[in-house]
């Protein structure tokens, strides 16, 4: 395959995830392919867009994992959408969402997510204490592909980075949760298996280092996400 083509295709998938005709994703890095996965860092149209996806090359075709990652962590409004203020954004708990505590890997959570690909024109992120919920916009001209990205150790994270001023913001929504921009990312292969590092435009680094991605082509087998602010 020819990088015309290839990046044709890439292109193609990431449009996908757009919920609205009225923006539009640029790709900034392809990342050499490992193992026959492909890392791609994208522009940030709007909050709850994934900054990096994972795709799976099968001969000449490349698949979306659903499962995304969208590093970068901060209390201070940016210049990007919030579809909540469109009410094309809701969040909303299961149980009275304080003594519950979402699980990535909790089949009962992974379920709820699951169901915006089986209802067409929504995408669920699940948080520790909530899940957001982006629907499409119905003037859109195609089908919205479902994704999610694992926000659920994002409270705990931000507290790593912004001195646990998160314990005081709301538990039961993302408005704290704005997105700075990725300014640099790599993807590696290691003893175990893969690394994803990201810097952010707010001085944070990010890893999640996985053992590859599971037969369904849905999530990372066993990620872990670590984070440090690189001015420390």
């Amino acid at each position: 395959m020819n990088c015309f083509s290839q990046n044709a295709q890439i292109q193609n998938i990431a449009n996908q995830l757009l919920i609205s005709n009225d923006y539009e994703v640029k790709i900034k890095v392809i990342h050499p392919e490992i193992d026959g996965i492909i890392v791609v860092q994208l522009s940030t149209p709007y909050r709850e867009f994934p900054s990096i996806i994972l795709l799976k090359r099968e001969n000449d075709n490349f698949t979306l994992i659903f499962e995304c990652l969208g590093p970068g962590i901060q209390d201070k409004q940016s210049k990007l959408l919030d579809w909540h203020t469109k009410k094309l954004g809701v969040d909303f708990i299961i149980g009275d969402g304080v003594t519950k505590t979402n699980l990535f890997n909790d089949k009962h959570v992974k379920s709820i997510i699951e169901s915006s690909s089986k209802q067409k024109g929504t995408t669920i992120i699940a948080y520790e204490q909530f899940f957001h919920m982006s629907l499409q916009d119905p003037h859109k001209t195609f089908d919205l592909s479902p994704y999610t990205i694992d926000k659920t150790q994002y409270q705990q994270l931000a507290n790593k980075l912004l001195d646990n001023r998160f314990d005081t913001y709301p538990i039961d929504q993302c408005l704290m949760y704005d997105t700075p921009e990725i300014i640099k990312t790599s993807f590696s292969k290691t003893n175990d298996g893969y690394e994803i590092t990201a810097e952010t435009s707010n001085a944070q680094i990010w890893t999640y280092t996985f053992n590859g991605i599971d037969e369904q082509n849905q999530y990372l087998i066993n990620k872990i996400i670590s984070v440090h602010n690189s001015i420390n």
